[in-house]
């Protein structure tokens, strides 16, 4: 960071209003940064019902110039805010801004920063990666016939005669982008939660805020910022759901699953073909299909965005050693004792929760 340049770290709940636009504007003007979970509105929903949520706010002639919101899970320790359900991290920050990233952490007092989902064309953070992935996406700027002539895949080809099937047999197909009703919402809790349950995922409904969070985020609707729960039936069947955030024209999918009673139909690729077809008229150009080895993602992407695993330490041979940590993981999650060494780390990290950190075995 360039000598001298002042930063505040200020309580997430604290932020100003002049701040809050400030970030916002950043934001705004980064196509970079266009995720909802870059938005100052998220890191204030999750403030609502989280503790110990900062915002390292950095200064540049006299006005905030950068952003980076922050998690404290221990007193030197940060994460991203939002944790899990965080798909998209970074400094929001002006274009030329010149900072360093562990000088940074020194001013909050931190020691390190996990993170999992940055924003990798971040420059100042890139020595900091361990791993990049994509987060693939479906660019509708051009309209959705010419996504569909650029994508050219079996799915989207089958879709209107499964829609007419899922119609025939069950009733009229429809979608519903803001969809108000709490049965809609408490039902794709529950399908989630079994779905978990069957793959032996982690729960986020496990965690107390996280309903408090998606109920905090429903409520903001605004052209920078809402959350969205987007519905599909057919006749009065609830078919497929999930919880979508918005920023402007770029859509998140963020939480969604779907009735089992209707899985020959592709529910979950339906809805997003729905959702697709529909998308322009209603403002949205991207729809984020977030980051994750699912393989249908990459069947009906036409373009993604680059994420990065890794972490930010201001101990040089603690940085050396994550690192090599971190690479060691891949390779015995790539290997034969994969599960065994997985069930072994989850097991030992309820005796020891820092296991789960330092072994890195999420």
């Amino acid at each position: 960071m360039e000598p001298r340049t002042p930063v505040s770290v200020i309580p997430a709940a604290r932020l100003t209003p002049l701040q809050i636009d400030a970030w916002a504007k950043l934001q705004e003007a980064d196509s970079r940064l266009a995720s909802p979970f870059c938005r100052p509105e998220f890191t204030q929903a999750v403030a609502a019902v989280c503790d110990h949520i900062e915002v390292a706010v950095v200064e540049a002639d006299g006005a905030p110039a950068g952003f980076l919101p922050f998690q404290r899970v221990e007193p030197c320790v940060a994460k991203p805010v939002g944790g899990c359900l965080s798909d998209y991290q970074g400094m929001i920050a002006r274009r030329g801004l010149v900072w360093d990233p562990v000088e940074l952490l020194r001013d909050c007092g931190l020691v390190s920063f996990y993170f999992d989902h940055m924003v990798a064309t971040l420059e100042s953070v890139q020595p900091y990666h361990y791993r990049p992935a994509e987060s693939p996406l479906m660019d509708l700027s051009q309209g959705f016939d010419a996504y569909l002539k650029e994508v050219n895949c079996k799915a989207w080809r089958e879709m209107p005669r499964r829609v007419r099937k899922l119609a025939r047999e069950h009733g009229p197909v429809r979608l519903e982008l803001n969809c108000r009703d709490a049965a809609v919402r408490d039902m794709l809790i529950e399908w989630k939660t079994a779905q978990y349950k069957r793959t032996n995922g982690r729960n986020i409904f496990e965690f107390e805020w996280t309903l408090g969070l998606l109920e905090t985020v429903l409520a903001k609707q605004s052209d920078s910022f809402s959350g969205q729960l987007v519905a599909l039936f057919a006749g009065d069947d609830l078919v497929a759901a999930e919880f979508g955030m918005r920023s402007h024209g770029t859509y998140h999918s963020w939480i969604g699953t779907y009735n089992d009673q209707f899985h020959s139909a592709s529910p979950g690729l339906m809805l997003l073909y729905q959702l697709g077809s529909c998308a322009r008229d209603h403002g949205i150009d991207v729809i984020d299909l977030g980051k994750g080895p699912e393989p249908y993602k990459r069947t009906i992407m036409n373009g993604s965005n680059w994420l990065a695993e890794g972490c930010i330490d201001t101990r040089p041979s603690a940085s050396y050693l994550k690192r090599l940590l971190f690479q060691a993981r891949l390779r015995v999650l790539e290997s034969p004792i994969r599960v065994p060494a997985r069930t072994f780390v989850r097991g030992a990290a309820r005796v020891v929760p820092p296991l789960r950190n330092l072994l890195w075995m999420r």
